[in-house]
């Protein structure tokens, strides 16, 4: 179930009357399709919001009861270099010319060639993990898919990098891992931007590149996500997404408070234990570990945006 409350013990509660009063709303969406306006807050949550509760539904139907599970297995990957990362690299280092670049890319910014040759250095570390996924969630956006298409999928010369999902998208037979695009992975948007000091451009955790999202509805679609991962059948999957989420993630519901900045380079794969503690309503991560990434190239750091 999606409609449970409460966070972590210790942790700021993030939703509130407002957030429950559109949960209900997104309950009686039945299939509400967002009408592509960006500009309307409420869409964009009946939207992701609805699509998770979806999932969740498709994720238990194979019927019976589920037996207690003392801990779960999250393989999170960040995706691979992007054309963002290449330019926002590039006015760090002084040329600011740059910004237009990193602009004209726009959010849904594509892999560059180094990313594409990061994928390649880790895949066989991501092919090996097969075996024990149940399912692969990845952020619809292109950088993210790709990176998921490459890590986890076959090869296949008819698709334009050379690989492709194993199974069709949302499908769910019993020896079919369930390839899924969320919503609710996404980076952060313009509108959870400008929720954040300095809007995130002169201030906040992308500009200082330290500390987690102020932005409540971002946090709001990570909890969610923590809270369908814990409730969904599945216990151990793969999830493809971006840095400032992943770090932000581990900020609010990590059992320690040891950031990750240094080591979340592009392509970098991590191994998240979840648990969720005696009498506690929402999952911690308990433990992490990194399993692999590329070679580090040029003093990588993990630059964002991601």
């Amino acid at each position: 179930s999606l409609s449970g409350g409460g966070g972590a013990a210790g942790m700021p509660r993030i939703c509130g009357p407002c957030r429950q009063v559109r949960r209900a709303h997104a309950d009686d969406a039945g299939g509400f399709e967002s009408d592509g306006d960006d500009n309307s807050s409420e869409a964009s949550f009946l939207s992701w919001m609805v699509e998770l509760r979806d999932l969740s539904n498709e994720a238990n139907v194979t019927g019976g009861l589920r037996p207690p599970v003392r801990q779960k297995t999250i393989y999170f990957v960040r995706h691979a270099e992007s054309m963002s990362n290449v330019y926002s690299k590039e006015f760090s280092r002084g040329r600011p010319w740059a910004l237009c670049q990193l602009f004209a890319t726009g959010f849904d910014s594509e892999l560059s060639e180094g990313g594409l040759e990061q994928l390649l250095q880790v895949r066989e570390s991501c092919q090996r993990l097969l075996p024990q996924l149940q399912a692969i969630l990845h952020s619809p956006l292109q950088r993210a898919a790709m990176t998921a298409q490459t890590l986890f999928g076959e090869e296949d010369d008819d698709e334009p990098f050379g690989y492709a999902p194993r199974v069709t998208p949302r499908t769910h037979g019993a020896s079919q891992i369930p390839w899924v695009p969320l919503r609710c992975l996404i980076e952060e948007t313009f509108a959870e931007h400008v929720q954040e000091p300095g809007c995130n451009f002169f201030d906040g955790p992308r500009a200082t590149k330290a500390g987690v999202t102020s932005s409540e509805d971002f946090r709001e679609r990570i909890e969610e996500f923590l809270r369908f991962a814990w409730d969904c059948r599945w216990t151990c999957f793969a999830v493809v997404g971006h840095s400032l989420w992943f770090r932000s993630l581990i900020g609010l519901f990590a059992a320690d408070s040891k950031e990750v900045r240094r080591d979340l380079t592009n392509a970098s794969v991590w191994r998240l234990t979840l648990e969720l503690p005696q009498g506690g309503l929402m999952p911690l991560i308990t433990h992490r570990e990194l399993v692999a990434r590329p070679p580090a190239t040029d003093k990588e750091d993990g630059s964002e945006p991601a």
